[in-house]
């Protein structure tokens, strides 16, 4: 598990070099799990996303109504829960650590 630290920073990495253009829904959500996982799962369960996030990620013409714009939106906040829950788990010491 130690090699999903180097995922976090190559994906990073390619936030900045792609700043401004409009990225793919897939990309936007592995994007925010990498912002999950570099913020140690801080952010709490009823906290929605970051909309400062997704100004970065997704043009305002990409959002709206568009389906896969409000499904990404659930898949971030699915995985806002599940990040956290890891977290709480590795803090308990019911998982290893990375």
């Amino acid at each position: 598990m130690k090699h999903l630290l180097f995922v976090p920073f190559l994906l990073a990495t390619a936030f900045i070099a792609h700043a401004g253009q409009s990225n793919s829904p897939g990309e936007c959500l592995e994007m925010y799990r990498t912002y999950l996982i570099d913020q140690n799962a801080k952010a709490s369960q009823s906290e929605s996303v970051p909309l400062s996030f997704m100004d970065k990620c997704l043009p305002d013409s990409a959002r709206s109504e568009n389906p896969q714009y409000i499904k990404l939106m659930q898949l971030m906040e699915d995985d806002k829960q599940v990040v956290a829950l890891e977290a709480h788990l590795l803090e308990r010491g019911f998982v290893d650590s990375y």
